[in-house]
């Protein structure tokens, strides 16, 4: 069985004056460390508190940075949490020859005037020509 940590954190809390010049910022601890947020960034959201023009304006936007970061947590979010790289499958490598045969397929499977299509069938086929004269066509792309 697989046992998954509980993340501990505290309620964000909201730093801010009425002066705009001192930075804003959202405060939380988790598992005993603090974390400062000036902005959405590290949450993946756009919002920049301390660049508002108004005291109103940034309060608003530290009290949605402050929601955000609060969702983001209950979900089991942690700062300072590298983001999940999504997994590229590996890339076949083939020869320019086989890539500009399997770019002739899916020219048949766009909707484009049969005109276009017949154009482009046979700018392909002149390519593969010239690739095949050269020695380029087994070469890898």
């Amino acid at each position: 069985m697989r046992h998954q940590r509980i993340l501990m954190f505290t309620e964000p809390e909201i730093v801010s004056s009425e002066d705009l010049s001192v930075r804003a910022y959202v405060k939380v601890y988790v598992d005993c460390e603090r974390h400062r947020f000036y902005n959405g960034k590290e949450l993946g959201i756009k919002c920049n508190p301390n660049r508002a023009r108004t005291v109103l304006e940034r309060n608003k936007a530290l009290a949605y940075l402050e929601y955000q970061l609060k969702k983001k947590l209950e979900k089991g979010w942690q700062p300072n949490q590298a983001p999940a790289q999504p997994k590229e499958p590996p890339k076949a490598i083939i020869s320019a020859g086989q890539a500009f045969t399997e770019l002739a397929k899916e020219i048949e499977q766009e909707p484009i005037s049969g005109d276009y299509k017949r154009d482009l069938r046979l700018l392909n086929g002149h390519f593969i020509q010239f690739l095949i004269t050269e020695r380029l066509a087994n070469g890898a792309c």
